[in-house]
């Protein structure tokens, strides 16, 4: 009987201590967030004297002999004690009066069971007393800069530890300044332990720049991505004259690069394409959707998926349409984009349509600040003025709406990160727009939007909106509100996030969602065809009716 016990502790003993083994992706995805932890709250750290980068390799190096939990967090415990005794925080203490935003916020990891309680004591600890001046990031008024960051080249891909150096960097960026974490459709904790294996297993170099591109895409962010000559080189070079939004399960012809080009292969407008190279365009756009940055669905089809259906490095494309109830098949043409550039007529500033309306096409360099005196002198008298925001606006929001408001009105509130405290986010003061003005213009204001209508041409359309019966027609903008930060992987070559919270006065988010319209102009084959400007249309059509 002793013999069976004895036996059956052994096995118990076994069990337990295989338990208590770590993988190598384990390891790595618990050292990512305690290097990022230690990289922004750790004092001394921030003193800028330690090379952080080289930190990060070496503790790698020593996880090869790390075994049990018990083991990860000796080493963990060894590694903070090595960078100096920390001195309590006088003045860490969070600021009673301020209001922040935690949807981002969690740091409950850092007492998670995996952990000892003298590595939990000393990783709280760290929280508690945490720095207060950041080494490795500031801010640009309101845009994050990424500082003292050490300098890598497209040439190191091949090094594992460069790699992994960029992956953990990135995504401690994002989990502590990126506003809109909590917006992901995927846990980032859960990115980063699919990423880890990914980033040790590169095989070249292309792959390791489209790794770096999905990574961005994860984001969620029409303003996140990262294209480099491989990125381009891998989705194809060379594109069709043809523009075109994805509808249903369809690529629908919408306009062209080049008119005459065009021709030769008898595209037309309204043209749906079905299949390319035997392939239906709603699986290309599946296969390929990991590289389509966009917000939402609606900008990913009918915008950012432009180099991801069509392209290619040959010089011609099979493809299956239909033409008004008839499918065909046939080969058409490639080109480099270089080849598709045509002189466009300069673009008209304003003028009056039918009924007295006033059109203002608010894309950037054509209306300028200096422009707006005579533009509101001439148009002062129209019935109605439709902005055209289907662009990108220049930066005259608040000279414009000062024509057209009575007083100053609250457009937006923001928030952005508190570098005291990484991981929170402060909700700043209110964005109060236009000014004092007795005689504001008296017609009505209509804004037109579609998804093409993204970050600065969104901010225009919330300033635009405090205008008493302001109305926008159209369709969901890009969603992704507010500026950008970029961020360096190596060389010149940078990826981008939104880099400040922006919302309306009562808290409604535009991230993602959008503007949403007050009047919906779904695009439809048969405008395609006809070459109508349905929102447009939309739009007198409102203001005739009041």
């Amino acid at each position: 009987m002793r013999k069976y016990l004895i036996i059956l502790l052994s096995i118990i003993l076994v069990a337990c201590n295989k338990e208590q083994q770590l993988s190598k992706a384990q390891k790595l995805h618990l050292t990512a967030k305690v290097w990022g932890f230690l990289k922004y709250y750790h004092p001394i750290v921030n003193e800028g004297k330690i090379n952080w980068d080289q930190q990060l390799v070496d503790i790698i190096a020593r996880l090869e002999d790390v075994k049990t939990k018990h083991d990860l967090s000796e080493t963990y415990i060894k590694w903070i004690e090595s960078l100096g005794e920390m001195q309590p925080c006088g003045n860490c203490e969070t600021n009673t009066e301020t209001e922040y935003f935690d949807k981002n916020f969690d740091l409950s990891w850092l007492e998670d069971r995996i952990f000892t309680s003298a590595l939990i004591e000393k990783l709280v600890y760290i929280k508690q007393n945490r720095t207060q001046r950041q080494h490795f990031i500031s801010l640009d008024g309101a845009t994050q800069m990424f500082n003292n960051e050490p300098p890598y080249t497209a040439a190191q891909w091949n090094d594992q530890n460069v790699r992994l150096i960029t992956l953990f960097k990135y995504w401690n960026v994002i989990e502590y300044f990126y506003p809109y974490k909590y917006m992901m459709d995927q846990n980032w904790d859960e990115v980063l332990l699919e990423m880890i294996p990914r980033f040790q297993e590169v095989r070249s170099e292309q792959e390791y720049h489209l790794l770096l591109h999905e990574l961005s895409v994860r984001l969620c962010d029409s303003h996140s991505f990262f294209v480099t000559d491989l990125v381009r080189s891998f989705a194809g070079t060379k594109y069709i004259a043809a523009r075109f939004k994805i509808l249903g399960d369809k690529a629908v012809f919408t306009e062209f690069y080049n008119d005459s080009l065009a021709k030769r292969d008898d595209l037309q407008r309204g043209d749906a394409v079905l299949k390319v190279d035997d392939v239906p365009v709603l699986e290309k756009f599946l296969r390929n959707e990991r590289y389509i940055n966009g917000s939402n669905e609606a900008v990913k089809k009918m915008g950012y998926s432009f180099r991801w259906i069509f392209n290619g490095n040959t010089d011609s494309v099979k493809i299956a349409f239909d033409r008004a109830g008839e499918v065909k098949t046939k080969s058409i043409r490639r080109y480099e984009r270089s080849a598709m550039k045509t002189k466009e007529a300069p673009a008209k500033k304003w003028e009056i349509l039918e009924s007295n309306i006033g059109y203002v096409n608010m894309e950037e360099d054509v209306v300028m600040e200096e422009d707006l005196p005579a533009m509101m002198k001439e148009l002062s008298t129209t019935s109605a003025i439709i902005f055209d925001l289907r662009n990108y606006p220049e930066f005259i929001w608040n000279e414009l709406v000062g024509y057209l408001n009575r007083e100053k009105k609250v457009f937006a509130t923001y928030t952005q990160p508190d570098l005291t405290y990484p991981g929170r986010f402060i909700k700043t003061n209110s964005d109060s727009i236009g000014r004092r003005n007795p005689s504001p213009y008296k017609g009505k204001v209509v804004i037109l939007m579609d998804e093409g209508t993204q970050s600065r041409a969104e901010s225009f359309v919330m300033a635009l909106q405090t205008i008493d019966g302001a109305i926008t027609v159209g369709r969901q903008t890009s969603g992704a509100d507010g500026n950008v930060a970029d961020f360096t992987f190596f060389d010149d070559k940078t990826t981008w996030i939104t880099g400040l919270g922006v919302f309306y006065p009562d808290g409604r988010e535009t991230q993602r969602i959008g503007i949403v319209p007050d009047v919906n102009v779904p695009l439809t084959m048969e405008d395609i065809r006809m070459g109508r400007d349905a929102i447009l249309e939309k739009a007198i059509e409102r203001i005739k009716e009041k």
